[in-house]
């Protein structure tokens, strides 16, 4: 695998956190690394993740799995970074997003949904 610099904390959950990395080889090249650790509470979220991710290549709506792993104390995934969050999008720009682009965006979210759907009915 190819070593990652994180550049920035971009969220939080649950079972883990996301950040944005950069290639050190390739330094334009950026991507999402989310981390879980391993823990009996927070299950095996990510594992699950990566094998959703690996029925859905080259689907348009949904991000690519690019590596993944195990460490002793946590997993991690490195995906395609997708761009800003629903969050964000909402607590810039709240009611003065435009209905088109609420349109846009729901659009695209259930055109996601319906290809993991698809993806997991056919695997």
């Amino acid at each position: 695998m190819t070593p990652f610099q994180v550049t920035q904390k971009l969220g939080e959950g649950g079972c883990g956190s996301v950040f944005k990395v950069e290639d050190i080889e390739e330094k334009n090249q950026q991507y999402a690394l989310k981390v879980e650790f391993n823990s009996a509470q927070a299950g095996n979220v990510l594992k699950m993740e990566v094998q959703i991710l690996s029925l859905m290549i080259n689907k348009k709506h949904v991000a690519k799995c690019f590596a993944s792993g195990k460490k002793e104390r946590y997993s991690y995934m490195v995906m395609t970074l997708l761009g800003e969050s629903l969050d964000s999008l909402v607590r810039k720009h709240g009611p003065f997003l435009n209905v088109s682009s609420q349109i846009r965006i729901g659009i695209s979210v259930l055109f996601g949904i319906k290809q993991i759907h698809d993806g997991l009915e056919a695997g």
